[in-house]
């Protein structure tokens, strides 16, 4: 019991970490929402490799990094439109990191169902739809320990290498097949058996659940899934099949 509750805090501690690095980075886009918000500037500010901080942010915020920014950028006009009246709506709408009246246009009626001029002379009122942005990831959500298992190896499979090959030379498909040597080093692979239409899940048990907790943070390189079996020929059309991650010390 003593060592399930040192392991509990010492998973929590970890886990605060990532959070902390997200916090900032929601920081920044609030403060820099006028700017061109790249990927790279963004993994810079969280101190995680940009080849992967746009699945750890899905994967912990339950929404993509572009999705969130986009909504903070239509939330924050909305907001202006209403308290900012002699400002007009196109430099609202740069004022909120839009490139131009036109895009800003079609992002608002998506959001809201009604032009931003319509909104502000009073269908913020009957029809209000601005969502709260949820910026408190103090108590975020703990995803829930998944079934499967992760090991810390990867020694660089030759078989593998192999397997591409010859998936190339004997490809009907009339395009380029890409061989690339995986080099070796340390890895996270978790294995799963999973519904065609789970990949999604279990990479954010991955960058979600298991590596928040871990103690380990995604190194600079791609990452890469590995099939082990024909589902057509699994008695419940499962697909089996490696994620790897290439990991180093948080």
């Amino acid at each position: 019991m003593v060592e399930d509750g040192v392991e509990d805090m010492r998973q929590r501690r970890l886990r605060d970490e990532y959070t902390a690095r997200i916090n900032r980075v929601i920081d920044y886009i609030d403060a820099h929402i006028d700017q061109d918000l790249s990927l790279q500037t963004l993994a810079r500010v969280a101190s995680f490799s940009p080849y992967h901080f746009h699945r750890i942010f899905g994967a912990l915020m339950g929404e993509t990094l572009s999705h969130f920014i986009q909504r903070l950028r239509i939330e924050r006009a909305a907001t202006m439109l209403i308290h900012n009246p002699k400002k007009s709506i196109t430099q609202v709408a740069f004022d909120c990191g839009f490139s131009g009246s036109a895009a800003f246009a079609r992002a608002f009626r998506e959001a809201f169902g009604m032009s931003a001029s319509q909104w502000r002379s009073g269908g913020y009122q009957s029809d209000r739809k601005m969502g709260e942005t949820d910026r408190n990831l103090a108590q975020m959500h703990r995803k829930g320990r998944k079934d499967f298992d992760v090991s810390i190896e990867y020694n660089g499979d030759q078989q593998l290498t192999q397997r591409w090959r010859d998936m190339r030379a004997e490809s009907p498909l009339h395009a380029d097949v890409e061989v690339k040597e995986i080099p070796a080093g340390r890895y996270a692979t978790a294995r799963f058996e999973i519904a065609g239409d789970q990949y999604g899940d279990a990479w954010n048990a991955v960058f979600g659940g298991w590596l928040p907790e871990s103690g380990y943070q995604p190194a600079d390189g791609p990452c890469f899934e590995i099939y082990l079996n024909d589902p057509k020929q699994h008695p419940e059309g499962k697909h089996i099949f490696d994620i790897c991650v290439p990991v180093k010390p948080l």
